[in-house]
């Protein structure tokens, strides 16, 4: 069984696909998170012709502050004895929905994703086959024998449209019927499960540490009460042992000690424009921030996944080119180009923690969302403005803590800036915050966030210094 989900701050919403026996099985699952009631799946096996067909629908009801949101996902994968021919995966948070394709071929995935703002493709060059539900069950058998074997397989990620590695490792005897127990490892760390199996390989229950509390998903005899949804907050939150002055908007630089909860910390998921993070005594990380803009992280250029339209920044759309054409006609300068395109992003929408993820032509046209909706709808306007962009996820200081946030960073005169139209209506940015993971959107809402599964709701946070700034300073100054 493979777990997938995007690993958006603003979602994680649970993407299932189980490996089970062809003969015509047909399983149903509850899925528990933080103990809550949260959802169901249904996976249907089927084979002809020489053909294993695993269809897989799932449903996860969340409520943030009294907003209702639905996720589900319709899969169907295909393979032969060999490897996996091709897939398609059918994501929708209430009414939005996207699709992915992807055909396999000996040394190719094709993928077509397809949204509201279009279809745009993508080609993975691959070193291994990439194998599919049923021949991850078979293999599992064949190849775990005792206690502390271990293999390694690939597979689709319908998150990112790319594909992953995951080891899988025995933990327990396999002498009797009563089935057995597995470890799956994500190659980037973002993801681990353990798996009981039964004795055929199809899974029984799964168990997976998350940020929103441990993540169950347990087989049922039969299709499962209609789930009552897992009660989230609005955003997950770090408290800190002093508060910091005013807002924090004034804070140039400050310098903070991370302490991992269940796992050491990785400096280099803390490092990037403005952050520089390296181990200290107690086996936590000292990270010490400043403005994005002088340091040498922020003036890496952009790669071409940081500019141009994308499934996530469709900067390209007609409508999306009427907003931005607006801000550049009232705009004199560069600097004025960006602090209008915060101005704009602000007024245009409205805070609503019910309109979760989604590309930057949907947000646009529905004018509300949380602040991934704002960074999102800001990126997509400065790649339509000529300017590079991508989202930035993690926390940011507000009412004396740090808060799971989403915010956005340029490229501008040749160096990395922070933008925030969500929490602000004019250009200052400071620097009491802490960016976990970015996002260029150019392999799906999931792409770039590895470290985000890593670290989001995995550490504590100790204030150790801060400098003020004398008076508020413009972004990335």
């Amino acid at each position: 069984m493979i777990s997938r989900h995007p690993r958006s701050v603003a979602v994680m919403a649970l993407l299932w696909m189980a490996a089970a026996d062809a003969n015509g099985l047909d399983n149903w699952y509850r899925i528990l998170i933080g103990g809550q009631d949260a959802g169901e799946m249904h996976v249907v096996v089927t084979a002809a012709q020489g053909v294993t067909t695993t269809r897989t629908t799932d449903r996860v009801i969340i409520d943030r502050d009294g907003h209702r949101i639905t996720m589900s996902l319709s899969a169907e994968e295909q393979e032969d004895d060999s490897r996996l021919l091709r897939a398609s995966f059918v994501t929708r948070i209430d009414d939005d929905e996207t699709r992915l394709d992807a055909e396999v071929d000996n040394t190719q995935v094709h993928f077509a994703t397809q949204t509201s703002a279009g279809r745009y493709e993508r080609v993975v060059v691959l070193n291994d086959r990439l194998l599919g539900p049923e021949a991850i069950r078979r293999e599992t058998l064949a190849r775990l024998q005792r206690m502390g074997d271990a293999w390694q397989y690939r597979t689709l990620a319908p998150d990112s449209s790319d594909v992953f590695l995951v080891a899988r490792k025995l933990e327990t005897d396999r002498q009797d019927r009563r089935g057995f127990d597995v470890r799956d490892v994500r190659e980037d760390g973002s993801i681990e499960q353990t798996l009981r199996l039964d004795a055929d390989g199809t899974l029984v229950q799964s168990r997976e540490r998350s940020p929103l509390g441990e993540i169950v998903l347990e087989r049922t005899d039969g299709p499962p009460e209609s789930p009552s949804g897992v009660r989230l907050p609005l955003a997950g939150s770090l408290p800190i042992n002093r508060p910091l002055p005013g807002s924090g908007r004034t804070v140039r630089a400050l310098t903070l000690r991370l302490d991992g909860h269940d796992a050491p910390l990785l400096a280099q998921d803390f490092a990037g424009p403005g952050q520089v993070a390296t181990p200290d005594r107690h086996n936590g990380l000292q990270l010490a921030i400043t403005l994005p803009g002088l340091d040498a992280a922020s003036r890496i250029p952009p790669t071409p996944a940081e500019r141009g339209a994308n499934a996530l920044f469709p900067s390209e759309a007609v409508e999306i080119r009427a907003f931005a054409d607006s801000i550049a006609r009232r705009s004199d300068s560069e600097e004025a180009v960006l602090s209008n395109t915060i101005a704009a992003v602000h007024a245009r929408l409205a805070f609503d923690p019910g309109f979760v993820i989604a590309n930057g032509l949907d947000v646009l046209r529905r004018g509300r969302g949380t602040c991934v909706a704002y960074a999102t709808l800001t990126a997509t306007t400065l790649r339509a403005l000529g300017y590079p962009s991508r989202v930035v996820y993690g926390y940011a200081y507000a009412s004396g803590q740090f808060v799971g946030h989403a915010w956005t960073e340029v490229w501008s005169q040749d160096h990395w800036r922070g933008l925030d139209a969500a929490l602000y209506a004019d250009d200052s940015f400071d620097s009491a915050r802490i960016a976990l993971a970015r996002s260029h959107g150019a392999d799906g809402a999931g792409g770039g966030l590895d470290a985000l599964g890593r670290t989001f709701g995995r550490f504590s946070v100790t204030l150790l210094d801060f400098e003020v700034a004398a008076s508020e300073p413009p972004v990335g100054r």
